[in-house]
């Protein structure tokens, strides 16, 4: 999603990106590095994976500092990814990721690879 080098955030900020797959494809996400402020329990900066949509989503993970190489893969075809970051000026880089569709729900219909990205601050 986003990775820089540069300082990654603006603070006091939440993005919420939603991701959405044709045919009902699952989305499958790969982060590669992430590179933001670290905190007990993640409070501060972090970044948060849900999958669902409206009022049926369940947390899948929640994560903050230096992490590498690590691949989740939602139930169906949605997820909602959260950054977030506190009033506390950090350094980072913020999160490299690949974002893609795999699989498919209806047979009859073949999977695109293609998702669908919308953002609501």
């Amino acid at each position: 999603m986003y990775f820089s080098k540069f300082v990654y955030q603006p603070n006091t900020h939440e993005c919420r990106t939603f991701l959405v797959s044709s045919y009902d494809a699952r989305i499958k996400i790969e982060v590669d590095k992430t590179d933001i402020e670290y905190s007990f329990e993640c409070q501060d900066d972090y970044v948060a994976l849900y999958d669902g949509n409206g009022n049926k989503q369940k947390l899948v993970k929640k994560w903050c500092g230096k992490t590498e190489n690590f691949t989740l893969m939602a139930c169906g075809p949605t997820f909602i990814f959260v950054f977030h970051s506190d009033n506390d000026f950090q350094t980072g880089k913020g999160v490299y990721m690949h974002i893609s569709a795999h699989g498919q729900i209806d047979p009859d219909n073949p999977p695109s690879t293609g998702v669908t990205i919308g953002v609501a601050v």
